[in-house]
Order: structure tokens, then sequence, then C-alpha cells
């Protein structure tokens, strides 16, 4: 196992163990503690351990057998409002360093549930009633992309980053030549670069995204794409 790696990080080391397999590179996966973690460790088995590795994923429901992540929970006393940040520099603080720390997931508090519960009447102009959720399964996943729809003359990386950004194609193209975007966590500095399907890009001062492929065409025969970008 290795330690928390970030989404370049698991990128590269995938690349790189994907080319080994044929040197009897031992099978791998990545986990990091939740199905939509970003930071994952890396987990090596060889042959002999991938069934079992399968079966415990089975009975355990954990995607990397008896990997060594653990959730913990921490809460506040609802004095102030915490950020990722703070729960960051605080764990920093302790000497911890952050290849060791997986991600930090930022929950409601629920301290003031009888109060909000009791007193909560009206949001804007409208009048409500509040209830705690009978579970946890309730609560609807944190929405984590924006899907974008958009239309590109082609698939080269210029038109996608023009449309991406909202720039012409010509600040696209000195975006592209300057270094600032990257396919798949790696600089790419040719314009006509032809992106494919399920590539996560990288456009500094713009965001992320993962480009889902050609959805569609219009009459004049552009390409209709799809790209979710996180939030």
């Amino acid at each position: 196992y290795s330690e928390f790696l970030n989404p370049k990080e698991q990128f590269l080391a995938s690349r790189f163990l994907e080319k080994q397999r044929g040197a009897e590179m031992p099978i791998f996966r990545f986990w990091g503690g939740y199905p939509q973690a970003e930071r994952k460790i890396l987990c090596l088995f060889s042959e002999d351990t991938w069934a079992w590795n399968e079966l415990s994923e089975k009975e355990s429901g954990d995607s990397c057998g008896q990997a060594p992540v653990a959730a913990l929970s921490v809460r506040g006393s609802g004095f102030r409002t915490l950020s990722h940040r703070d729960y960051l520099g605080a764990l920093l603080s302790l000497g911890l360093e952050r290849h060791v720390i997986g991600d930090i997931c930022i929950l409601d508090q629920r301290r003031i549930l009888s109060f909000v519960t009791q007193n909560l009447q009206k949001v804007s102009a409208d009048t409500v009633t509040v209830a705690p959720l009978e579970s946890d399964a309730e609560i609807p996943e944190a929405k984590r992309f924006e899907t974008l729809s958009l239309t590109v003359a082609s698939l080269r990386l210029d038109c996608i980053v023009s449309a991406a950004a909202g720039v012409s194609r010509e600040k696209a193209k000195q975006m592209i030549v300057s270094g600032r975007v990257e396919v798949n966590f790696t600089p790419v500095y040719a314009p006509d670069f032809s992106v494919n399907a399920d590539a996560c890009l990288s456009v500094k001062g713009v965001g992320r995204f993962l480009f889902d492929g050609v959805v569609g065409s219009t009459k004049k025969g552009n390409a209709r794409i799809n790209l979710r970008k996180f939030l």
C-alpha cells in the first residue's frame, strides 16, 4: 500500500503499472475510503492474493480489501464554521504530512438540530416545516460537477479549451503554448492535440474538467460535447 496520492499521481502510477503488466507486475487498485474519494492509496496485489481481494470486496464493500484507511469524525462545538483549511491546518500542526491524510469531507454539524426543528418557520416568504431525516441514505450525494453542453468545430485541444474557458480560439492557443493546460495531468503544448473521451483537462485560472466525449452533431457538422467541471 502506498501513501495517499493526488489525482495526478494516481494517473502517472496507473500508466506506469499498466505498461509493466507484461513483466508480471502486481495487479493494482486505488482506494480512498469511499467511492468518490479524490485522494487514494495505491493497493498492489500479487496474482495469488487478487482472488482473495475480490472476495473481501464482496464481503465488506471495501474496494481494496483490508486497505489501511480509517475514517474519523471530528465535530466542533458549533461556535464557528470550520473549513477544509481549518481541519487540514490542525492536522498538519500535529506534525503529520499531507500524504498520510486522505480526503477531508465537511459535513453539516447537528448540534443545533432541535433548535432549528422547533424555530425555523419561514424560508424567504414561504412557511416551512422542519423534520429530521430518518436516515443518512436520504441525503442526496454532494454535487461535485457542473455539466457543460458545448459545441466545438473539432476535438482539437484549442477548440475544447476555447469552449470550456469561454475565450477565443486564439486566446486558447496562447494558453496552451504557455503551459497553462494539462491533459490527464500532463502539460500539452500543441493546440492541435486530439482529446479523447474520458480525458481530464486542467486549465490554470479556469478549472478542471472531465471530457465525456461527443454526444451529437449540428447541421453544420460541428460536434456537441459534454464537459463536467469540478466544483
